[in-house]
This record gives C-alpha cells, structure tokens and sequence, in this order.
C-alpha cells in the first residue's frame, strides 16, 4: 500500500504528472504481460486438475489437453483477467466443468442425448488453486511501478 501526504495544488499536479506518466506507459502492458505469464500456471493446474475426471474411455486424457487461453480488459475500472477452456480437445469444457458430459453410445451419436455425470469443477477448481500465485505476482508488478513513481 503507498501511503501519499500532499499540502497544496502544485504537489497534487506533479503527483498527478507522475502518475499519468507511469501509468500511461507501464502499468497495464506490464500487468497484461504477468497475466499472459501466469497461462502457463494455469496450463499445468488444468492438467492436474484433469485427473479428477475418469480415466476409462480417454476423457481425462483428452480433458487434459484443453487449451487455456487469457483475456485481458482494462478500462476505467480497473484491469480484469479471464481465463478460459477452450474447446479444440473436448466439445463443450464448459459442461464438463459443470459436471456433465454427453457422448457416444458405441460409437454413435443417439437422439436422445447420454449424459454421464462426473466430478464438477476440473476448470474453476484450479485456476481457483493457482490465484494466489497469480495475485502476488500481479502485486509484484504493481509495487515495482509504484516504486519508480
């Protein structure tokens, strides 16, 4: 936390001064930067999280390799970061997340779809496990910017 004493206009305009400048130029590419970082983190926790899920048939093997990709939107509210299962090796990680999987019976897709229940939250669960990391380092870069100022 910075702690700023300001007495009087012109300390409020050169604080303000330094605070757009650094801002401008370091503070969210840096912080976009730590979120692209932490995908990484987050596509090993997805991995791991994955084991959760049946062996039997292959899913927890192809769960395993769903593709983790990061969304950054800053604005004037601030910066938030998304992370988000892709579908390139499971049809809908979304439901499996949730806790369902429809698929095949022998090979065939039926009218009436098979729904099979399984552990709810491979996804959220982990990335849930890895956000403190995430946080700090987040804070990291935030701290070294505010240093400079």
């Amino acid at each position: 936390m910075v702690d700023v004493h300001i007495d009087g206009g012109e300390q409020f305009a050169d604080l303000a001064r330094r605070l757009h400048a650094a801002a401008g130029r370091d503070v969210i590419p840096r912080a976009i930067a730590e979120a692209v970082a932490g995908t990484d983190h987050a596509q090993r926790a997805v991995e791991a999280g994955a084991t959760r899920l049946p062996t039997r048939g292959g899913l927890a093997a192809r769960v395993a390799h769903t593709q983790v990709m990061v969304r950054v939107v800053h604005g004037t509210s601030g910066l938030r970061v998304r992370f988000i299962a892709m579908a390139n090796a499971v049809r809908d990680p979304q439901a499996i997340n949730r806790g369902r999987v429809r698929h095949p019976v022998y090979g065939r897709w039926t009218q009436q779809p098979l729904i099979q229940l399984v552990p709810a939250g491979f996804f959220t669960d982990s990335i849930k496990g890895i956000f403190p990391k995430l946080r700090a380092t987040a804070e990291r870069a935030l701290a070294d910017v505010a240093r400079r100022i």
